[in-house]
């Protein structure tokens, strides 16, 4: 008698606009780079400006279907955007 196989665990993930599933530990991650941007270019941009780098860095990858690394590619895009528009 075989043992009933366990399913495997459910992820927490929603579809976006265009059905790509975004996972909900990836908005925990943007949130962490959302603070610690908001940390490093305090003296240089407006939290607002920080927050529009982001939702824009963000945004141009939302169409990538592997979102593994989107918060490390997300922070690394806000900064380049926000190193370029620095004073």
């Amino acid at each position: 008698m075989a043992l009933p196989r366990a399913s495997p665990p459910r992820r927490n993930t929603l579809t976006s606009g265009g059905a790509v599933p975004i996972d909900l530990d990836e908005d925990a991650a943007i949130l962490r780079v959302t603070e610690q941007l908001k940390t490093s270019y305090s003296d240089r941009h407006t939290p607002d400006e920080i927050e529009a780098a982001i939702a824009e860095a963000r945004e141009s990858l939302s169409a990538l279907p592997i979102r593994t690394h989107i918060p490390v590619l997300v922070e690394r895009k806000a900064r380049r955007m926000l190193s370029e528009h620095t004073g």
